[in-house]
C-alpha cells in the first residue's frame, strides 16, 4: 500500500479527487515521527483527541506531549479537506466539557485545501492541485 494513490477517489467530504492520501499506509514509526513534528508545530497541550479513523493513531501517539501547563485541547487528523469533521467534534467537545472554542487547537498531517484558523498542517498541499 502506497501513502500517495493516483486514482480518482471520495473523499470524507463529499468531493472527489483525482488522487488519495491513504494514511493507513504508515508506519508506526511514521507517526511516532509526525507525532513528535506535530507536537513541536503546535506546542503545549493538555489533551489530545483524533478524529475517528484517522486521528485516532496519531492522537495516541501524541498523549506523551501532553502536560499539565496549560488549557488548550488538541484535536487532530491524518487529512483535512474542508476542515468539517474536525470543527464538529471540536463543537461537541466544547459543548459537552463547556471548554470555549478558543481553547481548543487543530492539527492535521496533510491538508487538502486551506485550514480553518484553528488548524495548522504540517504538510499543507497547494490548492491549485486539486479537482474537488
Amino acid at each position: 500500500m502506497n501513502l500517495f494513490q493516483l486514482e480518482e477517489t471520495k473523499l470524507h467530504s463529499g468531493r472527489v479527487s483525482s488522487f488519495k492520501i491513504e494514511c493507513d499506509a504508515l508506519t508506526t514509526q511514521d507517526i511516532e515521527c509526525l507525532a513528535w513534528l506535530v507536537s513541536r508545530m503546535v506546542g503545549k497541550f493538555r489533551s489530545v483527541v483524533g478524529v475517528p479513523r484517522g486521528g485516532t493513531r496519531i492522537a495516541e501517539a501524541l498523549i506523551r506531549y501532553s502536560c499539565d501547563e496549560c488549557d488548550t485541547r488538541l484535536i487532530v487528523d491524518d487529512v483535512l479537506t474542508t476542515g468539517g469533521s474536525m470543527t464538529r467534534l471540536r463543537d461537541k467537545l466544547s459543548a459537552e466539557s463547556k471548554t470555549p472554542f478558543y481553547l481548543y487547537r487543530g492539527a492535521v498531517l496533510f491538508a487538502r485545501g486551506k485550514c480553518p484558523d484553528w488548524i495548522r498542517a504540517l504538510n499543507p498541499l497547494p490548492e491549485e492541485l486539486f479537482e474537488c
